[in-house]
């Protein structure tokens, strides 16, 4: 009874993350134009790399399928923080923008499964389930709209995605790709998933 009840807790949250992917394109469309983010503060001059909506649309968003969001201001950068608890599973989005105009500086996706561990036996080989469904979810919630839906963009972080979840299980392995404007490095551990999205290479 108590693994059905986990089952489901986990396809719960792996719905809210679909419902994600969907919430900005299906949105009213005030914030996301074909190849610029819409900004009181940003021109169509701009030449750095620029995600394609704000800090406040992804934060919206968020709300709106039920992640619990607060926000922290950083030296230079302010951060919202988006958390969705299930079970013993965490979602987590960090979305840090400039304190000036809302744009997305880079964004943070980690998906926690590690409440799973047996602390007794810390040793113990990974769960196959729980990685598999830590793979899941972060599949999912890596799939939130960075680019217009059904472009040449969406389809290649799609695949991207899709062919190195399962493999991002070392920390020490950083899976990086760039696509359009954007770099996606992903990484992790048997029960744990991160990407990071940023509008410029690391450093």
């Amino acid at each position: 009874m108590q693994m059905k009840t986990k089952a489901s807790s986990i396809i719960a949250v792996i719905i809210i993350a679909i419902v994600v992917g969907f919430a900005i394109s299906d949105s009213k469309g005030s914030e996301v134009t074909n190849d610029t983010a819409i900004d009181s503060s940003q021109t169509l001059e701009t030449k750095q790399p620029v995600f394609k909506f704000s800090a406040s649309a992804m934060k919206n968003s968020l709300e709106d399928v039920g992640y619990v969001v607060r926000e922290e201001g950083l030296k230079t950068l302010n951060a919202y923080v988006a958390e969705y608890q299930s079970d013993k599973l965490l979602v987590r989005f960090d979305i840090y923008h400039n304190k000036d105009n809302d744009q997305i500086e880079w964004v943070e996706i980690n998906v926690d499964a590690s409440g799973y561990i047996n602390l007794n036996k810390p040793d113990a080989q990974p769960n196959s389930k729980v990685v598999e469904a830590t793979n899941k979810m972060a599949s999912q919630a890596y799939k939130f709209p960075f680019f217009n839906k059904n472009s040449v963009e969406e389809k290649k972080l799609t695949e991207w995605i899709d062919s190195n979840i399962a493999k991002a299980t070392k920390q020490s392995k950083v899976i990086e790709t760039k696509i359009g404007d954007l770099y996606f490095n992903m990484y992790g551990q048997p029960y744990m998933r991160f990407l990071e999205i940023t509008s410029a290479p690391k450093e």
